[in-house]
């Protein structure tokens, strides 16, 4: 068991959508859980809406508010939706948070090979990638399942959540923001479960 983690991830609503089951499991287990939001969320609006111009603020508002039971550190850098790569800038801002927090454990995005994932979460794990293999008190690095179902992620850990199922679905629609993104269905997350 870790004794810290950090779960990194590109948007407001990342950490729920992939990894909500294994925090809450950390958190109860006494284990100290950090996340670091690295874009505004500017972008991420329901179909056929235009962004209000304080999106970037109400979905971090979700977001803490869907993680107030997990834990009260997320941090934000507030980098612009959409548009991240990893650059030196990019990867220093996420190098300065993980040398803050020492986490055993990191969560983050997998690294599609084939580009199919999100541009943000593709940049970002690379960038914790290489970050994490530098850093000899990081001792454990856990890529997610993306989203979309055809990648080349293959598991080879998994974390049974059915006792927090329901509270990760109340996690998700906690992101009013997004209605109408089918992902953040329940019956998305219960085939999503099943699959393995």
């Amino acid at each position: 068991r870790p004794a810290s983690a950090l779960a990194i991830f590109a948007h407001p609503d990342d950490a729920e959508l992939l990894s909500f089951g294994l925090l809450k499991r950390l958190s109860a287990a006494g284990v100290a859980v950090s996340i670091l939001i690295v874009t505004d969320g500017s972008r991420g609006v329901s179909a056929g809406h235009q962004p209000p111009s304080d999106l970037p603020v109400i979905r971090m508002k979700e977001t803490r508010a869907a993680l107030a039971g997990i834990t009260r550190d997320v941090q934000a850098l507030a980098l612009p939706d959409g548009k991240v790569i990893k650059d030196g800038d990019t990867v220093t801002a996420i190098e300065k948070v993980v040398l803050d927090r020492r986490p055993d454990l990191v969560v983050t995005h997998y690294l599609d090979p084939n580009g199919i994932d999100h541009q943000d979460h593709r940049a970002i794990a690379a960038a914790v990638r290489n970050i994490c293999f530098r850093k000899p008190f990081v001792r454990t690095l856990l890529s997610c399942e993306p989203l979309q179902p055809y990648t080349d992620f293959v598991p080879n850990v998994f974390i049974d959540i059915s006792a927090c199922f329901a509270e990760k679905c109340e996690a998700i629609a906690t992101h009013q923001s997004q209605n109408g993104r089918v992902y953040l269905s329940e019956e998305f997350h219960q085939t999503r479960c099943l699959r393995w």
